[in-house]
C-alpha cells in the first residue's frame, strides 16, 4: 500500500490504519509496529487508540530504535573521526583504478566475502540485486528461461552438462544481442538503485586530490 501522497495528512493516515484494523479485527490485534516517531505519526496513534479505546499498543520497531542508537554512537567524536577516515579511504579506493586493482590482488573477492560478507547486510542486499538482474532481464527481453531451468533440474552426465551449458550461453547471448527490450521494464522503484544507497561512501568530495587521511 503506497501512502506517500498522504504522508503528512493525519486524518487520511488514521483512516488507512483504521481500515487495516477493521480488516484484521480489533480483537485480533495486540500491537501495531511502526517505524516513525514523527509528530504526524504520534497524532495518528492518538486518534486510532482513541477510536478503539486503547485496546492495543503502538510500538516502534527494533530497526528504528537501533538506527537511533547507531546515530547517537556515530555522533561521538572519536567514532565520527573513524567514520570520516573510513569514508575518505573508501572514496579514494573507488575513485582510482590502481587501488582497485591492488585491492583485488591482495584481497580476492571470495576470501573477503567468506570472512566479512556475513556482517554486511547492506552489501548482501546489493549482491542479491546484482545477481538477480538476469531474472529481471529475462522478462524484459522476452527470454524463455526453460532452457536454464532444465540445465539445473535434469540429471545428466558431465559431458552432456558441459555441452548444455555452452548451448545455454550461446542461446541467451544471441537473444540479448538481437532482442529489443520491452518499453515497460522493471521500475527502479521496485528494485532500487545502488547509487543513493552507497551515498558519500563512494562519491568523491569536492576536495583536493592530495588530501591526507
Amino acid at each position: 500500500m503506497d501512502i506517500s501522497t498522504i504522508a503528512n495528512d493525519i486524518d487520511e493516515l488514521a483512516s488507512v490504519v483504521c481500515e487495516v484494523v477493521d480488516g484484521i479485527g480489533v480483537r485480533n490485534i495486540v500491537q501495531i509496529i511502526i517505524n516513525d516517531s514523527s509528530s504526524y505519526m504520534q497524532a495518528v496513534e492518538h486518534a486510532v487508540l482513541k477510536k478503539y479505546d486503547h485496546s492495543f499498543l503502538f510500538t516502534l520497531c527494533a530497526d528504528y530504535c537501533i538506527n537511533l542508537i547507531l546515530e547517537n554512537i556515530a555522533a561521538l567524536d572519536h567514532v565520527n573521526e573513524v567514520l570520516m577516515k573510513a569514508r575518505r579511504i573508501t572514496r579514494f579506493i573507488y575513485s582510482h583504478a590502481l587501488p582497485m586493482q591492488l585491492k583485488e590482488h591482495y584481497i580476492p573477492g571470495v576470501p573477503w566475502w567468506l570472512k566479512h560478507g556475513g556482517g554486511t547486510g547492506e552489501l548482501q542486499s546489493f549482491a542479491c540485486r546484482i545477481l538477480s538482474q538476469t531474472c529481471f532481464g529475462a522478462s524484459r527481453y522476452n527470454i524463455d528461461k526453460s532452457l536454464s531451468e532444465r540445465l539445473h533440474t535434469e540429471a545428466r552426465s558431465y559431458p552432456d552438462q558441459e555441452k548444455f551449458r555452452k548451448e545455454e550461453y550461446i542461446y541467451y547471448n544471441l537473444r540479448l544481442r538481437n532482442s529489443v527490450p520491452r518499453l515497460h521494464g522493471p521500475s527502479e522503484g521496485k528494485h532500487g538503485k545502488l547509487g543513493p544507497k552507497l551515498g558519500d561512501w563512494i562519491s568523491a568530495e569536492n576536495t583536493t586530490v592530495g588530501q591526507h587521511f
